[in-house]
């Protein structure tokens, strides 16, 4: 049984965690008195809900935290016995996020990767740039190696990040979250990379796609609160009552038809959380955005002259008092379109309406009181707690230097409350973990209240409960306020489900909008993403949802 299976300790093993307590504040442990063996030439998938310390505990066998108590031994030797330099060689780290230096080209950025091999001043060398240029191809990002790495979207980004990674080739590789911003035709890609890399390499990886380990991984560990709570093959996790414990919701196992036939767990259930009906919607109010027209270039690196048309021609309504989804693959122009409909970026030729007036004309706190942004990627906001986080939503509404009025602090709360984030409010954002930070910052767009609210990729870093809870949150604050909600989403599952209308976009123009159903059709998922689906009845939904075979 899964609650009980333990791999024990192979005798080719490659990290080996004993009596492991991990801890950022002293006397509160977040990963506690955990053991644990890796074996060697597998892919090891570390699940579980927010917060539970997957991130730290693969922070601490990276040799990035030294133990409170415990050890970590990696190749039969403790972990800080070896040198950083050659922990570096032996392992491959890709955590959540990066800070992006201004300018560098995503080449410069995969060379990074070599740090580790080279000496000090030493330039890099024909086996350097080999790795580099291999690692760049095999993540399908070689053809933007010239390329701003800040004029990226968030999923190519990603890409980078992972192929900088690659570049090490470590015999190693350490992944937190690697396919977070990923479309699925480069989640499909990046998966079935990963899965030829073993049994030469040994991969450990956090997932928050439960389906994703579960198809992927040889072995699976099960976290929540700091401890292991069950460990095992994916056929076993799957047949017990592993999911439900761990995310404390409720799934519905599907057949997932698995069409490759090679992988151990192929013919695994899919899994799919069962959702709570949606309200009755009061009706639509007009079009409170809208693209005319739309054109807008990056112009590229100063290594390679040129431009990248990241809008062509776009003119889109976004139906008021309803969920709009746009969905699309990476580079597509979701996010840019975004910052157009919110003013931070300026089309070359076009206009945006905002409540029938020229999105130009209309006064910038005027603006910020009528749309609510999350942005797809959090910024370094120093020394503040999750509630100072949160109160920045109210900025456009108050007065500079007044105080907090009892039912500004009411607002803030009920916002922390939604997200599930009571008892949290004073620790500071830097202890978050990545889903408690994003989730905070859903919060502060909530608590903003403004009539337009505008997120982009808001499940990223979540667990699959608090994807639903949140997409749920966020449909039920569009049919009790009537609050118009438009959000880029990269899952076509939830897309579907929790979206009244969907954009579909590809290459800077938009393909297809209208309702979920005529959107996204098998074709047209074939055509775009380059990937397989089928559908399958929502239980206790008068709808059917695509779900993506992505092996």
């Amino acid at each position: 049984m899964a609650d009980t299976y333990d791999a024990g300790h192979p005798p080719d093993e490659v990290i080996r965690v004993s009596d492991l307590n991990l801890e950022y504040t002293p006397g509160v442990p977040v990963v506690k008195n955990v053991n644990l063996s890796i074996p060697r030439g597998a892919i090891t998938a570390l699940i579980g809900p927010n917060g539970c310390g997957k991130s730290t505990l693969l922070r601490g066998m990276a040799g990035l935290i030294k133990p409170a108590s415990g050890e970590v031994s990696l190749d039969h030797t403790q972990i800080l016995e070896h040198s950083p330099k050659v922990r570096a060689r032996k392992l491959g780290f890709l955590p959540q996020s990066f800070r992006i230096p201004m300018g560098i080209t995503v080449y410069d950025m995969v060379l990074r990767g070599r740090y580790p091999h080279l000496g000090a001043f030493s330039s890099p060398g024909p086996e350097d740039i080999r790795a580099a240029e291999t690692a760049l191809k095999n993540t399908g990002m070689f053809e933007f190696r010239s390329r701003a790495l800040d004029q990226l979207s968030g999923g190519q980004r990603q890409l980078v990040w992972i192929a900088m990674a690659l570049a090490q080739e470590s015999d190693t590789l350490l992944l937190d979250e690697p396919t977070s911003y990923l479309d699925l035709r480069h989640r499909r890609r990046l998966l079935s990379l990963i899965r030829s890399m073993v049994p030469e390499k040994t991969v450990i990886l956090v997932l928050h796609e439960l389906n994703d380990a579960l198809e992927l991984s040889d072995f699976i560990l099960a976290m929540k609160d700091g401890h292991i709570l069950g460990r095992g093959t994916p056929a076993e996790i799957i047949s017990s009552s592993i999911p439900e414990r761990l995310f404390d919701t409720e799934f519905v196992r599907i057949d997932a038809e698995s069409t490759h036939g090679q992988k151990k767990g192929s013919g695994l259930s899919y899994l799919l959380p069962r959702s709570s009906p949606a309200s009755p919607r009061a009706g639509t109010s007009g079009v409170p955005l809208r693209a005319e027209n739309l054109n807008f270039t990056y112009e590229t690196s100063r290594q390679r002259a040129g431009k990248l048309h990241a809008l062509k021609h776009i003119s889109c309504g976004i139906s008021g008092g309803k969920v709009t989804g746009i969905i699309g693959p990476n580079g597509s122009g979701k996010s840019t379109l975004l910052r157009h409909f919110t003013g931070l970026l300026t089309p070359h030729s076009g206009e945006v309406h905002v409540l029938e007036k020229p999105l130009t004309k209309t006064p910038v706190r005027e603006r910020a009181r009528t749309i609510s942004h999350l942005a797809q990627q959090s910024e370094d906001m120093g020394e503040i707690t999750l509630l100072e986080l949160v109160s920045m939503g109210r900025y456009p509404h108050v007065a500079p230097g007044k105080r907090w009025s009892f039912e500004e602090r009411q607002v803030m709360e009920k916002a922390v409350s939604r997200m599930g984030l009571q008892g949290l409010e004073n620790i500071p954002v830097q202890q978050l973990s990545g889903g408690q930070l994003q989730r905070a910052r859903i919060a502060m767009s909530i608590a903003h209240g403004s009539p337009i609210v505008i997120l982009d990729e808001p499940t990223t870093f979540l667990d699959i409960r608090h994807q639903e809870d949140t997409l749920q949150h966020l449909r039920e604050l569009n049919r009790s306020s009537q609050v118009t909600v438009l959000m880029v989403l990269h899952d076509i599952t939830q897309a579907a489900r929790y979206c009244d209308e969907l954009i579909l976009m590809d290459q800077g123009r938009v393909i297809a909008q209208g309702a979920p159903g005529t959107v996204l059709t098998p074709l047209r998922i074939r055509e775009i993403f380059g990937v397989e689906s089928r559908r399958i009845e929502d239980a206790g939904h008068d709808q059917l949802l695509p779900v993506p075979r992505l092996w």
